[in-house]
């Protein structure tokens, strides 16, 4: 038996191989015993690999970001400025919602500042005729206080409008809808003339995906999930688990041409099923992949490192 076969084969050939030696080595001490032919022994190879177990599980596809838009002042629906199912940009305008009641809302909250502003310039010029007289005796200290109540009470009532002011114009500001994040928008559920509110139920208007990465959201039975966490105390487990990564398996069978990564186990395991939440991330150049696709995950469950075959 040459070097390399012996290394090749390792200690389970070694000891074969002694075995068969010390066969040989007897017959020859029995000088006084006719000669036997030797006995043919089989011999198994036996190698040291490393063994992989993968097990699948059954997930749905989701936008790494699935954002929904919905509107956040009332009114009728009065523009539309995008193609359904084509991709937008960040800030792109999506929606205008009529904009005459927010401009009249707009003007009456102006009328009422200006008002209170005007009743603060005389609150302020009472104020300054009063202090005068009261230090000379000429008022009473319950006329000075008074007008410096009234003074007070005038500037409370100005910043209140500034606010309402302010929460008037956001709302204005509303009317436009832009679209939060870069993705694929869906259908649009309102039509142009379609009345949407925000209260008590505000409708979404539509959704935008981010399908750049798309994530795999998938259960795991309290058991599995039991091993797993005790497989991971295993270095030789983690390593394979790096190298594997996380497979994907479309509802035609063919496996995705993109490897995975497990990001997101959830806090708890749900009492009502016994299963708790995983999530893997998949690149998807091509935006080839859409959310709410079925999927199957392949993952390495468990793994035997020099495993004797």
């Amino acid at each position: 038996m040459n070097t390399n076969n012996i290394r090749k084969f390792g200690v389970g050939r070694l000891i074969l191989a002694s075995f068969a030696s010390s066969l040989l080595l007897f017959s020859c001490q029995e000088k006084s015993a006719p000669q036997q032919p030797l006995l043919s022994l089989p011999v198994m190879e036996v190698t040291a690999e490393d063994v992989p177990l993968y097990t699948t599980f059954v997930g749905q596809t989701f936008g790494y970001k699935d954002i929904n838009i919905r509107a956040r002042v009332d009114g009728v629906l009065e523009g539309m400025y995008f193609r359904e199912g084509t991709f937008v940009e960040k800030g792109k305008l999506l929606y205008t919602i009529d904009r005459q009641p927010l401009l009249a809302k707009e003007a009456a909250s102006m009328s009422m500042l200006a008002q209170a502003q005007t009743m603060l310039a005389k609150a302020e010029s009472d104020l300054n005729r009063i202090r005068p007289l009261a230090a000379n005796n000429a008022v009473s200290q319950r006329d000075l206080d008074g007008a410096v109540a009234q003074y007070e009470a005038a500037i409370a009532n100005v910043e209140a409008n500034k606010a309402n002011l302010r929460a008037t114009r956001l709302e204005l500001g509303y009317a436009k809808i832009s679209a939060p994040i870069s993705g694929i928008i869906g259908r649009s559920i309102p039509k142009v003339g379609d009345y949407v509110g925000s209260a008590p139920n505000p409708v979404i208007l539509n959704t935008i995906s981010q399908v750049d990465t798309i994530i795999v959201r998938f259960f795991l039975s309290e058991n599995e999930y039991l091993h797993l966490t005790k497989r991971t105390e295993s270095e030789d487990y983690i390593n394979a688990f790096i190298i594997e990564g996380i497979r994907l398996y479309l509802s035609n069978d063919e496996e995705f041409d993109q490897r995975g990564a497990l990001d997101f186990i959830d806090r708890s395991i749900d009492p009502n099923t016994g299963t708790i939440l995983l999530q893997a991330s998949f690149p998807n150049p091509d935006e080839r992949l859409r959310p709410g696709q079925f999927a199957r995950i392949k993952m390495l469950y468990d793994y035997e490192a020099n495993s004797i075959k």
